[in-house]
């Protein structure tokens, strides 16, 4: 007969009991391979989900990379007329303000190309009590000529014409202004000529220009 009590047995480990005479049985619990593959499983579904996670970032990276590229092209490919004169402006401004070196003197000599101009404008009052005028042009090579005037609610108006070249400058001045007379002091003329054009001189170079 086998003694059905348990009873702890010297010189057993811990957690062994022993079953009457010589019958050990170990506690309930699971068994070492059962617990090995339920680690394994838990340690693939970690990585699945790191690695799921670390493709999603990498593909919103490219996407994101990719949309940018797409917009990009997208407005080179509608703004390739507008680039084209872009370029088109830079390489006439480079022509234009370049760097020119004598090859027969010790000189460095810098020219621009001249740039005419020619501005106006005219602005008056809601019901016409006030009007004033200008304009101005020139030839690049400092030869100016221009007028400006107004008149006021009362009628009372006053033009200038002026020129200024070479042979300094000269103005011509019509009113209507009460009290007033004609006059020619020396720095205002009556009739001025139409201003000449002068062009730059030709560049002297070596020991010739001293």
């Amino acid at each position: 007969m086998f003694d059905r009590g348990y009873k702890r047995s010297f010189g057993q480990p811990s957690g062994t009991a022993r079953l009457g005479c010589d019958i050990c049985v170990p506690p309930f619990s699971p068994s070492s391979s059962f617990q090995s593959r339920s680690r394994a499983r838990k340690m693939y579904r970690f990585s699945f989900v790191r690695e799921r996670a670390q493709l999603q970032r990498t593909f919103n990276i490219m996407f994101k990379v990719s949309f940018e590229l797409f917009k990009i092209s997208g407005v080179l490919a509608l703004d390739g007329y507008t680039a084209l004169l872009l370029l088109s402006a830079v390489a006439v401004a480079m022509a234009q303000y370049g760097h020119g070196y004598g090859g027969d003197g010790y000189g460095h000599n810098d020219y621009a190309q001249p740039i005419p101009y020619q501005y106006g404008y005219g602005i008056a009052g809601d019901h016409g009590e006030f009007k004033q005028t200008r304009q101005e042009q020139g030839d690049g090579h400092g030869n100016v000529q221009g007028s400006y005037g107004y008149v006021d609610a009362h009628g009372i108006q006053r033009q200038v014409d002026y020129v200024a070249d070479g042979h300094g400058f000269r103005a011509q001045v019509k009113t209507n202004e009460p009290g007033t007379e004609n006059q020619s002091p020396a720095d205002v003329q009556l009739h001025a000529q139409p201003a000449q054009a002068y062009g730059p001189s030709a560049p002297r170079h070596g020991y010739a220009a001293y």
